[in-house]
């Protein structure tokens, strides 16, 4: 029995059939998607106040589908989209399948809590794999004058990397732009001015707090490493909010390489060592 499904719109979808006859039933269930070379936007919204009623808001854009996304914008609510006050409409910038973008807003708010709200692509003018992930929501209290910075933190996901790996930082800093840098291993004081010599940096922008994991560097040295979050973006100077580890203590190791034992070199090296062991195994009994 074939059947013509009308028309199904881009996104996941469930399709069941029921059969019944002689007042048994009998069902199967399978699921398809349509439209997986689309773009996919997804938004996630923080903030902070930096001064009375002001708040700055960022809005981390990324596009999540297989195909590339032109420019759109981004609306912000205080309220629920739609409902609430309109309180400003930003541009976001085409990003290509797999890019992440950083919207930053200044906005003035009322002293009081408020629910602010995000909706990339409000218009569906560009036509997305998924729809339900375009708005994004945050609670901020404002009150009277500058508030005080939360807590802020930086550290690698791991203490030990290999030769060309990854480094990934994580961390929490009140919302804003901030440069999580590589440098070589030190005495960092919370504070003082940026050092010179940076290994490798990336501007990173926290939302809601939290910074997402961004690569900062691929290990290309061997040796004892630290990572500092530097105010402001990576070039424009700044101060030391956080490191890995203030101490003497490396925040992370970057080790040589290993051999991997399925590739001819890893196969001779163990092949030469096995050889060995008979050797040395051999001349011990002789002994």
């Amino acid at each position: 029995i074939a059947v013509l499904v009308p028309g199904p719109s881009a996104g996941r979808h469930n399709l069941e059939a029921v059969l019944e006859a002689d007042g048994r039933t009998s069902s199967a269930l399978t699921s398809f998607s349509v439209g997986t070379s689309l773009p996919d936007l997804a938004v996630d919204l923080g903030g902070a106040q930096t001064d009375s009623g002001r708040v700055r808001v960022i809005a981390h854009v990324s596009n999540i589908g297989l195909g590339d996304a032109p420019g759109t914008d981004l609306a912000l609510w205080d309220g629920e989209p739609d409902a609430g006050a309109l309180v400003t409409v930003v541009a976001v910038d085409a990003l290509a399948a797999g890019a992440e973008a950083f919207v930053p807003a200044e906005i003035t708010l009322a002293e009081g809590t408020h629910t602010l709200a995000g909706w990339v692509n409000r218009a569906a003018a560009i036509e997305e794999f998924d729809r339900s992930n375009n708005v994004a929501r945050f609670d901020i209290t404002v009150g009277p004058g500058a508030q005080p910075p939360s807590t802020y933190t930086v550290q690698a996901e791991s203490s030990s990397y290999r030769l060309g790996d990854p480094i990934v930082i994580q961390g929490q800093a009140p919302d804003g732009t901030y440069c999580a840098a590589v440098v070589a291993n030190g005495v960092w004081i919370v504070g003082s001015p940026a050092p010179g010599g940076i290994l490798g940096s990336a501007t990173v922008a926290s939302t809601g707090g939290v910074i997402p994991q961004t690569q900062v560097w691929n290990a290309a040295a061997l040796g004892s490493f630290d990572v500092l979050l530097i105010s402001g973006a990576c070039g424009t100077g700044g101060t030391i909010v956080a490191a890995s580890d203030p101490g003497v203590v490396s925040g992370f190791q970057v080790m040589g390489e290993a051999i991997p034992t399925a590739s001819p070199a890893g196969l001779l090296a163990l092949v030469a060592l096995i050889a060995m062991l008979g050797l040395w195994s051999l001349a011990t009994r002789r002994v």
